[in-house]
């Protein structure tokens, strides 16, 4: 039995009416690799690879924008399951 899920898999998730995350999600940002990758809303396939990969955490944080506290999840991507 795995104990992680691959992105992708989150994404299904949302086809049966369940919270998802996606690569289009304004409200995350996806740390993978060293690298971090926040979505700016539009999205040309460039990090479909991170579909692969498993979520390993995922952190609710905050940012300040224009003054603003901005609500995010920190999500945790590694390739491996272990």
């Amino acid at each position: 039995m795995n104990k992680f899920r691959k992105l992708k898999e989150y994404d299904d998730l949302g086809r049966n009416g369940v919270t998802i995350l996606n690569l289009m999600d304004r409200d995350c940002e996806f740390w993978y690799d060293g690298k971090t990758y926040r979505p700016t809303g539009t999205y040309c396939g460039s990090h479909d690879f991170l579909l692969e990969y498993y979520v390993k955490g995922i952190k609710p944080m905050y940012r300040i924008e224009n003054d603003k506290i901005v609500p995010y999840l920190h999500v945790t991507l590694n390739k491996e399951e272990e």
